[in-house]
């Protein structure tokens, strides 16, 4: 009993097992709540950035088509800026037509345009209140369909408007002032000159980009407005969205701890556990082993009972060994009995830990699934939502798509054109190298020429004398013997034999002797070393024989050489010709706005002696040669020529001195952006001598001379550009 009393009490136990489990249970609703709290902050983030997503396209369309609106007005502003100043600004800048009248309007006025209403200026319209005539019948004032100043009023006033079909039948009934004119652009004129609208009239291209600059003027505020909307929008959809990220933080912030008071929770709860169950085998194994010890006692009495009969008998030992036996199989049993139940004890705590293990496992399995048919669910609505915005996005930007397109394109071509030049740029390079080795060896091969050209003097100088020698031998010969001297050679080894001596008699003999010896004295004396200076002559011919073979197959290599030179340049040369003819082609037409041209060799058979001539069309004229053509058409054909070979080889820098001259001011503006369009596509700085005023505008930086004191002059530079900036600025 008081081993029993010592054991811890049960329903203690019990109770602490209670109080755990209540514990695991209320920390595993808070893990709980706080995984769905954590899923709503995901759902809500995966939302706040769809929709800041979808807020994107606007946005980007917007600021896309008020940017292209900003550059268009810049153009058309610089296009548009008058030439004499803010001071004088033109008429064309005051002038409001209806749609579809500035071909008329620009008909009727013409290059007055450029003209001011204020009188200090030197082109200016003072206004008139002289009465007209009346306008033919079925004619219309071109003054109802402009409004343009007061001074303006008289000429508009007698301008008729008609149709193209009437415009010849009634210039005939017009006044001394008056003219018709169609909203195609004929101008009839009452002393009988007549233009068709293929004529080009820059005034017309000025006042559409005048009507244009006044749309995009009006249109910019809507722009702006829609801009500043998307703006503000996506600033509100990126605020929710940042602030659903901060709420996805602190949510996945609080689950770690309530996974942590969880896992000890269940840590506390299994502890608990196994001590009511180790307190619960205890108490078991004392109330058997109290069992035990009352049987015993009760076994114990029976047997003290019948002690004295055993007494009697003499039986004591054996009983007593008898019971020391049985009480160690008792203790025996005893020890494996506590062993199995231990064991029993531990399968039990497994076993129910492996069910709770289970159960939490396939309680995080359904978590998880309701998860992943929420994410199914979010997932559907986002790629129906994302369907939506791209059929959206495609309905409403179909030209940004397409000029997306069309600049890939040009990116490709670019990309296409880089590729090219900087294969071509590979080929120059590879060929100026061998034109360096070909010119080194060249000079080589020049070197050895003039060496082979002084030993060729030398030798002829050599051959000279030695011939003059000759000469003079053969004419000693014939003075002296009245021979060759092959035949002095024959003489000299010609001897008598003595039958020959035998047959003359002695008279004869001494006649002989005599001419002999008369022809010895002739002789004269005799050069012992003429046969050694022979071999050394012929010794020397050969020597000059060798030579002369080696100058002719010199000869015959540099001729190779010049050949194979001759020919590499004839092929550069084509090929330089056809890539200057084909930028040339371009350039005529760009700068004509039709027609064509092309560079024609005088003789295609040999190009490195052939001549070069231009032969081009202007729009409305016939092929033909650059002398036929007038000054200007002849200034903007040399210029296009120019700027070829510029586009072929470009060149650090280039002048142009007064090439503008002869060039009325719509070609001048044309030769101005084509100006622009070289210096977009070359690294090449252009510097321009001109006295233009339309060329001047459209400049960079401009240099003057000024005389302010007589004698002194002063160089005056202006930055267009930033006067530009400060005027924008004030």
């Amino acid at each position: 009993s008081a081993d029993l009393a010592a054991l811890p009490d049960i329903s203690t136990l019990e109770a602490a097992a209670r109080d755990a489990d209540i514990r695991e249970n209320e920390a595993e609703l808070a893990l709980q709540d706080a995984e769905r709290a954590l899923e709503g902050a995901e759902a809500a983030l995966a939302e706040a950035r769809e929709y800041e997503a979808a807020s994107e396209p606007d946005h980007t369309a917007a600021r896309s088509a008020l940017a292209a609106l900003d550059a268009e007005i810049a153009g058309l502003q610089r296009l548009l800026k008058p030439s004499e100043g803010p001071s004088a600004p033109p008429v064309i800048r005051e002038i409001r037509t209806r749609d579809g009248y500035e071909k008329a309007v620009a008909a009727a006025l013409g290059d007055d345009l450029q003209a001011s209403t204020d009188t200090a200026a030197a082109l200016h319209w003072a206004g008139s209140t002289t009465a007209g005539a009346f306008l033919p019948a079925g004619s219309t004032p071109l003054s109802e369909f402009v409004d343009a100043p007061g001074q303006l009023a008289a000429r508009l006033a007698q301008c008729g408007v008609v149709s193209a079909e009437d415009g010849a039948r009634l210039a005939a009934q017009l006044q001394p002032g008056q003219r018709l004119v169609s909203i195609e652009g004929h101008l009839w004129r009452w002393d009988g000159f007549v233009r068709t609208p293929n004529a080009p009239v820059s005034a017309a291209e000025r006042l559409a980009q005048q009507a244009r600059l006044d749309a995009a003027m009006a249109e910019r505020p809507a722009l702006l407005e829609a801009l500043e909307t998307a703006s503000a929008a996506r600033e509100d959809r990126k605020t929710a969205r940042s602030d659903a990220e901060n709420v996805l933080r602190s949510e996945r912030a609080k689950v770690a701890p309530a996974g942590q008071t969880l896992n000890a929770a269940r840590r506390a709860t299994a502890e608990a556990r196994q001590a009511l169950e180790r307190a619960s085998v205890k108490h078991e194994s004392a109330r058997d082993s109290a069992d035990r010890i009352r049987g015993d006692l009760g076994l114990a009495r029976d047997a003290l009972a019948t002690t004295d009969p055993i007494q009697a008998e003499g039986g004591f030992e054996a009983l007593e060994a008898d019971l020391q036996s049985a009480r160690e199989a008792v203790q025996a049993a005893r020890t494996a009995e506590t062993e199995a139940r231990g064991r029993l004890t531990d399968l039990t705590h497994g076993r129910e830990q492996a069910e709770k293990r289970r159960a939490g496992l396939e309680r995080d399995l359904q978590t998880w699934a309701n998860r992943k048919a929420s994410a199914e669910q979010r997932l559907e609505k986002l790629v129906t939502r994302r369907r939506e915005a791209a059929d959206q996005a495609r309905a409403s930007v179909v030209d940004p798509e397409a000029m997306a397109a069309e600049l890939a394109a040009i990116s490709s071509q670019v990309e296409r054109h880089e590729g090219e030049r900087k294969a071509a740029a590979d080929t120059l390079a590879t060929r100026e190298a061998t034109l360096r080795e070909a010119e080194s060896a060249l000079r080589q091969i020049e070197l050895a020429a003039g060496k082979a050209r002084e030993s060729l003097a030398a030798a002829n100088v050599k051959i000279e004398n030695y011939e003059t020698r000759l000469s003079d031998v053969i004419a000693h010969a014939r003075e002296t013997f009245q021979r060759q001297p092959e035949g002095l050679l024959t003489l000299a080894k010609a001897g008598f034999d003595e039958e020959t001596l035998l047959e003359l008699d002695q008279r004869e003999a001494e006649n002989r002797a005599m001419v002999l010896r008369r022809d010895r004295d002739g002789l004269g004396g005799v050069n012992m070393e003429a046969e050694q200076e022979a071999e050394d002559l012929a010794e020397r011919m050969g020597s000059q024989e060798i030579e002369k073979a080696d100058l002719t197959g010199a000869i015959a290599k540099l001729r190779e050489g010049v050949d194979a030179l001759n020919e590499e340049g004839r092929g550069r040369l084509l090929e330089a010709f056809e890539t200057v003819n084909e930028h040339f082609k371009a350039l005529f037409t760009a700068l004509f706005r039709g027609g064509q041209a092309e560079l024609r060799l005088v003789d295609a058979d040999d190009p490195l002696a052939s001549g070069l001539e231009i032969m081009a069309q202007p729009p409305g004229k016939r092929l033909g040669t650059l002398n036929l053509m007038s000054g200007g058409e002849q200034a903007l054909t040399a210029a296009a020529l120019i700027f070829a070979v510029f586009l072929s080889r470009p060149a650090p820098i280039c002048v142009l001195d007064e090439v503008d001259a002869p060039l009325d001011d719509a070609n001048v503006d044309r030769f101005c952006r084509m100006l622009d369009e070289m210096r977009r596509r070359t690294d090449t700085r252009f510097i321009i001598i001109t006295h233009n005023p339309v060329t001047m505008s459209r400049m960079d930086r401009l240099f003057g001379v000024t005389m302010r004191e007589k004698g002194v002059s002063k160089l005056v530079s202006v930055d267009l550009g930033t006067a530009e900036e400060l005027v924008a600025a004030e």
